[in-house]
């Protein structure tokens, strides 16, 4: 892929997630301040930040100063900043800065993306368990991790609340999710869901948590890059492509899970996202 077909996709991309959102505003009745409209403007602005700056290295990457002179009218002004301009273009002269650059790119893409995801999947998430008190779903999810701390008599009727109460923050993005799609999701897409879901998640982790290296061991491909984790060693990803264009697939991928997500869920009342 081009530059100017990478570059072209992402804003073609961008634009499109626009009417998307006016659309799912009409069909799902989404009210302003709803986490469900909300992700929408957030992702989006995730993902402009990725684009302008994927833009601007390409820029820089394809001219040289002279060149860049020529195309300001005001081109006295312009050379007033030449020892500032000329230094976007060590990026383009230095192999190390360039890896550099793309490389906090593309990890920022993921990051911020899966940001936006997680945050409002844990407002719905949130809004729900608080009018619908599925104890019980909370209780045998926490029991799976929990059983070297707690004891079973710990899970008798009076203490369930406190337990809950306290352990509430231990449930995963994707044991939430897998409660929220449990009705009305396609249970065949639900699986591979969960599975890309568990992955994003494991890889932010490592990224976050520990720098990049990884807690354990297991390998997943998807959109053409292959992700490998070896325990105790950096995340490996071998690709078949241009990671630009995995790590954008991979943040529409979020966008698409909680489309299906949204719609499966049967709730008109408001969702509120906090103001900011």
């Amino acid at each position: 892929m081009t530059y100017r077909e990478l570059l072209d996709k992402l804003k073609s991309d961008i634009e499109n997630i626009t009417n998307e959102t006016e659309y799912l505003t009409k069909e799902l009745n989404l009210k302003n301040n709803d986490a469900r409209k909300d992700f929408f403007g957030l992702f989006q602005t995730v993902i402009d930040e990725y684009y302008l700056g994927l833009n601007t290295f390409i820029f820089f990457k394809t001219n040289n100063p002279v060149n860049i002179y020529k195309i300001y009218v005001y081109e006295n002004e312009i050379k007033l900043l030449d020892n500032h301009i000329r230094k976007l273009f060590a990026i383009k002269e230095n192999e190390v800065l360039k890896k550099k650059y793309i490389n906090n790119l593309e990890k920022n893409l993921i990051l911020g993306c899966f940001a936006v995801f997680e945050t409002c999947v844990n407002l719905i998430f949130n809004k729900i368990y608080e009018e619908s008190k599925f104890h019980e779903f909370v209780i045998q999810e926490i029991k799976k991790d929990e059983s070297k701390f707690l004891n079973q008599n710990d899970f008798n009727e009076n203490q369930k609340g406190k337990i809950i109460e306290k352990l509430f923050d231990k449930l995963t993005l994707h044991k939430k999710f897998r409660y929220l799609s449990k009705d009305k999701y396609s249970k065949e897409i639900r699986t591979t869901d969960l599975e890309f879901i568990k992955f994003i998640s494991d890889y932010r982790n490592c990224i976050i948590h520990s720098n990049g290296i990884c807690n354990n061991d297991f390998e997943k491909t998807y959109f053409n890059s292959t992700f490998i984790f070896k325990k105790n060693h950096t995340v490996k990803i071998i690709n078949k492509e241009d990671f630009s264009f995995t790590s954008w697939s991979i943040c529409f991928e979020m966008k698409d899970i909680f489309i299906r997500l949204i719609k499966t869920i049967n709730y008109d009342e408001l969702i509120e996202y906090p103001e900011q």
